[in-house]
């Protein structure tokens, strides 16, 4: 068994993973010695594959255990759903000693955690990432929350599980969109900390189990500098000022992968027009997104709307919004204010482009 330890304060705890983990006691194991009671979280749509399995291992043990699941989607990582859940864990008597295991993509595990953070005010929760994006983003760091009408992640709490455990089998049956969603959370990491991920990133043909434990220990080394978000975890906020407002300026549906790479993208043109990215450096980024095919046709962005979820981002300090950009590949620097002006005339050119030259940026 390997793992990483994420090392903070107070609640430090570790990442396991190996191949078909998910077929391992280990994790009941593990489970058992944390709690008495369990509630699984789930989707829906793998409820029978990978949380029905794990749920009647747990019946062996002749403990109670309970197994729940909600609809996919952004559009249903809602209050609504965390009440839902919450009631179904009351109705059933769930107490303080019960513990939650969310076994999904990011959906599952924001919700399942801020239903931890707040239920009996907190109990304990582990997480069993089955996308390729939750295991190198949600499932660390502790970030959990809901989506709202007026935007992403608003209302919600940091607030750390007891453990991460990665089954890489699961990879075999993401399909290919599924692995980019990921790969762009890679990216991500590769442009504010480490160039040479950048690089490697770039010349890698798939996505291996390498590849994704070094983008865990990136955003490990940011966590362990910055558990609440007062410095330098700022850093992972680059790109998702933009695609958060496109996620829901679109009602959610666009999933958070293929947003973010408009978000790297448009994020990434800011940065140049600031003065703080090479226009080389910047043609690199867009070159890379091209070339990874990760820049869907978005249909029809509307600017107007993007711009109004943006005044209500929680990264704003007194109405100003405070963005995350890049200095060069590998060198972020954060708490950039930037005029609506400047975030108007940005996503009016990104958006407009599809597969045109990366000289068209020159204007």
């Amino acid at each position: 068994m390997k793992k990483l330890k994420i090392n903070l304060k107070h609640k430090s705890y570790e990442i396991f993973y190996k191949k078909n983990l998910l077929h391992d006691f280990f994790i009941i194991d593990f489970c058992q010695k944390l709690a008495n009671n369990f509630v699984i979280i789930t989707h829906k749509s793998i409820k029978n594959i990978y949380a029905k399995p794990l749920f009647e291992n747990f019946l062996k043990k002749n403990v109670k255990v309970k197994l729940l699941s909600f609809e996919d989607g952004e559009e249903n990582k809602t209050i609504e759903t965390k009440t839902y859940l919450e009631e179904q864990m009351l109705k059933d008597n769930f107490t303080k000693d019960s513990l939650i295991i969310a076994i999904g993509g990011g959906i599952v595990s924001d919700i399942s955690g801020f239903i931890a953070a707040t239920y009996m005010r907190g109990i304990s929760y582990v997480i069993i990432p089955t996308t390729l994006l939750a295991m190198v983003d949600a499932s660390i760091g502790g970030k959990t929350a809901v989506n709202t009408k007026y935007g992403k992640n608003l209302i919600g709490a940091i607030y750390h599980p007891k453990a991460v455990f990665i089954d890489f089998e699961v990879l075999k049956t993401l399909s290919n969109d599924e692995m980019k969603n990921g790969l762009v959370e890679m990216l991500k990491h590769a442009l504010i900390m480490k160039a040479f991920f950048f690089y490697d990133l770039l010349k890698s043909k798939k996505i291996t189990q390498n590849l994704i434990i070094d983008s865990l220990k990136i955003k490990k080394q940011v966590i362990e500098k910055d558990e609440n978000e007062k410095s330098i975890r700022k850093k992972l906020n680059f790109g998702h000022s933009i695609s958060h407002a496109i996620e829901a300026s679109l009602n959610y549906k666009m999933v958070h992968g293929k947003a973010l790479a408009w978000g790297i993208l448009i994020e990434s043109y800011l940065s140049y027009k600031m003065n703080f990215l090479s226009y080389k450096n910047f043609e690199k980024i867009y070159n890379f997104l091209k070339q990874k095919q990760l820049l869907v046709n978005h249909g029809k962005f509307s600017k107007d709307l993007i711009i109004d979820f943006l005044k209500r981002d929680k990264k704003n300090i007194f109405g100003k919004n405070r963005f995350t950009l890049l200095k060069n590949i590998g060198k972020s620097i954060i708490n950039v204010e930037i005029i609506e002006n400047h975030i108007v005339n940005s996503l009016a050119l990104c958006l407009e482009v599809k597969h045109v030259s990366s000289n068209y940026y020159r204007s």
